[in-house]
Order: C-alpha cells, then structure tokens, then sequence
C-alpha cells in the first residue's frame, strides 16, 4: 500500500507499480497480459473487454464507455489521479478518432508531429526544394542488373 507521496524516493516506480498493479488485479479484477505485464485485461459480460495500459505513471482505459469511466472512478477514489481522458498522443504516438462513413469510429496512429518537430529542427519544412537525382533519365530497376552502357562514373 502507498502511503503518502513517493516522489523521488529511489524505488518510487517500483512502489507505484506494485501498488497500481495490486488495485488492478486484487481490487478491481484484472489480469496481466501474458506478452507485456504492464497490460490488464478485464473480461466483461455482454461487452468488449476492458484493457488498462500502465505507462509509468501514466494509464489508458479502452472498452464500453461506462465500464471504463466506472473503473477510472474507482482507480481515481484510491489514488485521486487525474482521471482518464481521451487519449491525444502516447509515446510519441499522434492518437486520433476519426468518424466512418457506417457511424463508428476509428483510432488511428501517426507520427505526424514527431515527424513535424524533426524537420523543423533539420530545416527541412521547405520540402518543394528539388534534388537531382543520381540515376540518368529513362533509368527502370529491374532483377537484372543494368547494361554498361547505363553504368557511369560520378565525378
């Protein structure tokens, strides 16, 4: 059990852990994935599993929006934690919900502002900027490998 504030005490994460994890699987039901021990599943009747991912100290709750609110309730009643929330990036994950043609939805996964941070720190955002290309015009790859006569030296 978790007495008082953990922060920056050599073992916090390990304290934490243990904690969350006792919550999650004595408490609330739960069992730890066999491949990453830091994912819960819980199976639910009449709807799809509830899944608790822990990220440091962090977590992301996924199944039926009242299952998951009712377990964010009760995980933030022992810890008072932020509360889960919509996730918008993770790891360096872009998350997003986008609406479907049939009226569900879709989470897709990018790295468009990793990506977006990395060319504007290489001063690449200018990307309308033409190279030369190496290879001479008319050049097709093929299996095969290429006459001589497509082969020159670069100066």
């Amino acid at each position: 059990v978790v007495h008082g504030n953990v922060w920056g005490h050599p073992d916090a994460g390990r304290i934490w852990d243990a904690a969350f994890t006792r919550l999650l699987v004595d408490d609330l039901g739960f069992q730890p994935t066999p491949l990453d021990p830091r994912l819960f599943f819980r199976l639910e009747l009449d709807a799809p599993p509830t899944m608790i991912a822990l990220i440091v100290d962090d977590y992301f709750i996924t199944g039926a929006g009242d299952t998951a609110a009712e377990v964010d309730a009760k995980i933030n009643a022992k810890y008072k934690t932020k509360g889960a929330r919509p996730a918008r990036d993770a790891l360096g994950l872009d998350v997003d919900r986008v609406l479907l043609a049939d009226g569900t939805t879709a989470i897709t996964l990018s790295q468009n502002r990793a990506v977006q941070r990395i060319l504007e720190a290489e001063d690449m955002l200018d990307l309308t900027r033409k190279a030369d290309s190496p290879l001479p015009s008319g050049f097709t790859a093929t299996r095969t490998p290429a006459p001589r006569s497509m082969i020159t030296a670069r100066p």
